[in-house]
């Protein structure tokens, strides 16, 4: 089943890599979205894709470069906006 996943990380993850780290994994898994930073500091990912999939990428953001310190997740409805994975 497909679903929509928002995730924010928040850590020493800006400036290392972890945004085009994230796109290579989402391509790879056939996720579509996007990854960006935030003001704040922190990166936002928004994803769409099998359930499965989706958690496979959730699990592989801990092999990342940068420190994570801390990541939540909201599960929503499958909307079907996305055509490719993007780095913003």
């Amino acid at each position: 089943m497909k679903h929509r996943i928002e995730v924010k990380i928040f850590g020493q993850i800006q400036g290392v890599g972890f945004r085009l780290f994230i796109a290579r994994k989402a391509r790879e898994l056939g996720i579509a979205g996007f990854t960006q930073n935030m003001p704040d500091g922190s990166v936002e990912i928004v994803a769409e894709g099998e359930e499965e999939q989706l958690k496979e990428l959730i699990k592989h953001l801990q092999f990342g470069p940068g420190k994570i310190e801390k990541a939540t997740t909201q599960w929503q409805r499958f909307e079907e906006e996305f055509k490719g994975f993007e780095v913003k």
